[in-house]
């Protein structure tokens, strides 16, 4: 349960840089992109450093 919450995480993780950059290209907004890029980031390696601990 615990791996499909973090594998989880990670793909939403993905999902918030994706469209952040689409958002951001959309609105020609660097400094949305730039922050969905720090968030997305942030969310993916935690859940994979997690992911990492748990094993």
């Amino acid at each position: 349960m615990r791996y499909a919450f973090l594998r989880g995480l990670q793909v939403f993780g993905m999902v918030v840089i994706i469209s952040g950059l689409a958002t951001g290209i959309r609105t020609r907004n660097m400094g949305l992109e730039l922050s969905a890029l720090a968030i997305g980031v942030g969310i993916f390696f935690a859940a994979n450093f997690l992911l990492d601990k748990s094993n």
